[in-house]
């Protein structure tokens, strides 16, 4: 991996944007292509580093610590207009049909 100390200025591709071109860097094609430039492989890292980032993300997940207005992802999830509240949340089964998208004349 190249550290800041490294940095060639003569290497950049565009100066404006600050990138870095990994190709004059001697970082093989595959690795460019994939994202991992410069990162060890699998094999390479500590069990104990994969736990920590594991729990890591765990607690980030976790929709306990989702932060205030934190945006969600439910597209996966199907909403009933009716009732107020996604098929697969609790209490749904019992829930009210309370809303209408019919007009109340």
């Amino acid at each position: 991996m190249t550290n800041s100390a490294e940095f060639d200025p003569d290497a950049r591709i565009d100066a404006e944007r600050g990138t870095y071109d990994i190709q004059n860097d001697g970082v093989p094609s595959e690795e460019r292509q994939s994202g991992t430039a410069g990162l060890p492989t699998e094999d390479h890292v500590p069990q104990e580093t994969i736990e920590a980032i594991e729990r890591e993300r765990a607690e980030r997940l976790d929709p306990d610590n989702r932060p205030d207005d934190a945006e969600v992802d439910n597209t996966d999830r199907t909403f009933d207009v009716e009732t107020g509240k996604f098929t697969d949340s609790e209490g749904y089964d019992q829930a009210e049909k309370q809303y209408t998208t019919e007009d109340q004349a």
